[in-house]
């Protein structure tokens, strides 16, 4: 895997990747003291994973409320759809009381966005009030109350969740580059303190870097700075 692919890998691989060159590091005597060069990394990978798991379990738990609390706003939308019709004898012909309720229709106002529902209930629950012609329907009030409030729960978590989910997002970009830099650290401390043995030092990365990055890391042992760390 070369360095560069590193940079879209999954949490989860570049933390097998960290894992793999601890574990060589440790267990050779002549780089056991090189492990220091990689532990901080390694730390921030496992922290910021964390985070991005925390983040997106609270995520799925506030957008499962929130699609409950849309089935009920719709259930109780219809049901005044449906008793407002009773009022009206069922007409087919447009009747002032449905037009005052349901401006757009009953599919119009259930294709409110989320965050636009409460206020729909709200105004639909204004409109019963302020119309003598839906004092029938009072008994429907409640029900859209109930359900203005659930849906406010869930759009208030995830506008927070949103949020930290960006902050989540940012610490685990800047992990991923602390990864990447310290990969390269090492790789030139690996070089410098075993010239001329490229294939040593790529062995403390899972994968050998192509023959390419090999040859190129072998020029820099030779006499210069090592471009990169080699592909993992």
């Amino acid at each position: 895997m070369r360095q560069s692919s590193l940079k879209k890998a999954a949490f989860g691989t570049l933390i097998g990747e960290s894992l793999f060159t601890l574990g060589k590091l440790q267990g050779d005597p002549a780089t056991a003291d090189l492990v220091a060069t990689m532990q901080p990394s390694h730390r921030g990978l496992k922290t910021a994973q964390a985070a991005l798991i925390e983040v997106a379990d609270e995520k799925a738990m506030a957008e499962g409320a929130l699609q409950a609390a849309l089935t009920g706003a719709h259930a109780a939308q219809t049901a005044v759809w449906l008793a407002a019709k009773t009022i009206t004898g069922n007409s087919r012909e447009p009747q002032p009381l449905m037009t005052h309720l349901f401006p757009h229709g009953l599919t119009g106002a259930k294709a409110t966005p989320p965050a636009g529902l409460s206020n729909e209930l709200k105004r639909l629950s204004a409109a019963i009030k302020d119309d003598g012609a839906a004092a029938p329907l009072a008994p429907h009030l409640r029900a859209l109350a109930e359900q203005t409030r659930r849906l406010e729960g869930p759009l208030a978590s995830l506008k927070e969740i949103e949020l930290r989910e960006s902050r989540a997002q940012a610490q685990a970009t800047r992990a991923r580059n602390d990864y990447l830099d310290a990969r390269d650290v090492l790789y030139g401390a690996l070089l410098a303190r075993f010239p001329r043995q490229a294939g040593f030092c790529n062995s403390f990365y899972k994968k050998q870097a192509p023959a390419k990055s090999r040859a190129g890391a072998g020029g820099a042992a030779g006499g210069g700075a090592a471009s990169g760390a080699p592909a993992a």
